[in-house]
This record gives C-alpha cells, structure tokens and sequence, in this order.
C-alpha cells in the first residue's frame, strides 16, 4: 500500500518536473543564443 501512495505521488509530481526542467532548459538554450549574439555584435564593432 505504502509503494501505491509513493507511486501516486510520483505521478502527481511528474508533470511539474518535467515542465519546470523544459523551462529551465529553454532558458539555457536562449541564453547561450542571445549571449553569442552578443558576442558576433561586439566582433563585429
């Protein structure tokens, strides 16, 4: 019975895992695009 409650839990708190970690990872992936942006602009001045 305790593993099903644990099981649950885990489904519950899944979905939010997941999109808090796309969320991260989608600032990660913009972050290191607008810093070599950045960088290709002060190249290039």
């Amino acid at each position: 019975m305790l593993f099903l409650n644990y099981l649950f839990k885990i489904l519950l708190i899944g979905p939010y895992f997941i999109m808090v970690f796309s969320i991260i990872a989608c600032l990660h992936v913009l972050t290191s695009y607008f810093s070599s942006i950045l960088c290709y602009i002060i190249i290039k001045l």
